[in-house]
Formats: C-alpha cells, sequence, structure tokens
C-alpha cells in the first residue's frame, strides 16, 4: 500500500491533500471490507500505517476581488448569475444554494414604522445528490444572512423571472428539485 500511494503521488504529481484524500478513501474501503466480512478482521486495515509520501505543496487560493466578481457577473447568464452571487455576496455553499426555497428569502421591506428593513436569507435547508436535508449544518449555518442590494437585485429578478412563486426551490432542475 505504501508503495502504491508513493506511486500515484509522484506519478500524478499531487499536492499532499488529494494524496490524503486517497489514502483515506482506500483505508474506508478496506475498514467497509473488514465489517463485512470481505477481507480478514484478524489482519490489521493495510491503510492504518500508511504514511503519505513529501510531495509538492498546493497552490494557494485565491479569493476574486469585487472586480472579478463584478466582471464574472456580466459575463454569464441566469440562473448561474444568482447563484455565483449567493456563493460570493452570501458566503452560501453549492448544496445550501440548491436547498433554497422562497420561504427562505425575505425581500427588502418597510416596517409598520416606515424603517426599511434589509433582505435576508435564511438556510434551512441543503441539497446534495437530489436529497433534500432539512438540517442545516450546525447552528451558524441557521443563521438570518443579510442580503446586500446588488444580491436582492439579482434575487428579486429571478424571482419574477420564476413566475413569482410563493412556495417551492429558488432554483428548480430537471426534476422540479424537490
Amino acid at each position: 500500500m505504501q508503495q502504491w500511494i508513493d506511486a500515484i503521488a509522484k506519478e500524478d504529481g499531487l499536492s499532499r491533500n488529494p494524496v490524503k484524500h486517497i489514502k483515506n478513501f482506500v483505508s474506508g474501503v478496506f475498514s467497509h471490507a473488514i465489517r463485512q466480512d470481505y477481507f480478514p478482521s484478524e489482519r490489521a486495515n493495510p491503510v492504518r500505517e500508511v504514511q503519505i509520501p513529501k510531495v509538492k505543496k498546493g497552490k494557494a487560493t485565491h479569493a476574486y476581488t469585487l472586480d472579478e466578481l463584478t466582471t464574472m457577473l456580466t459575463k454569464v447568464k441566469e440562473p448561474a448569475k444568482t447563484m455565483i452571487g449567493l456563493a460570493s455576496f452570501a458566503g452560501l455553499s453549492k448544496s445550501e444554494i440548491y436547498g433554497l426555497q422562497w420561504s427562505d428569502y425575505m425581500p427588502a421591506r418597510m416596517d409598520s414604522k416606515g424603517n426599511l428593513q434589509t433582505a435576508t436569507i435564511t438556510v434551512s435547508s441543503s441539497m446534495w445528490h437530489g436529497k433534500r436535508n432539512e438540517d442545516a449544518k450546525n447552528e451558524f449555518r441557521q443563521a438570518t444572512i443579510p442580503v446586500i442590494g446588488v444580491l436582492a437585485k439579482l434575487l428579486d429578478a429571478h424571482y419574477s423571472r420564476s413566475g413569482k412563486p410563493s412556495t417551492g426551490p429558488i432554483f428548480r432542475n430537471g426534476n422540479d428539485n424537490r
């Protein structure tokens, strides 16, 4: 197993994290095989003692500048533009974006005293591989998110294009995203 992991790291020129992911996946396969009696339980998981070889460092990640983001938004079509806006301006993950319901979005409005209330989003569920998870990951992911003006405009325009639905997913797919 050590030679195999070393060869993968060397031949493919992978950095540390992808090599760790491969090792962890294969270790999980062996652990499952042991639990299911496909691999002798008296033998230890052959991946457990494998060490990650010295490999190149991963590249630094890059956060888009506001100018880059603005340019990107002018180049993409809907609904991708609104999705990029949600990821960029609200910090939502892909699964949270796909899980958004219209009931999660509260547009800007005037309160009873005439004060403008900021638009908000509440992440109440996520969607992954077509399955809705009604529990957000943790209490912090369930917090109400203030929506800045540019994102509110994108969401309001998307709402109008979608026929102003009263319920349902904000982003529908071919399977109606339910």
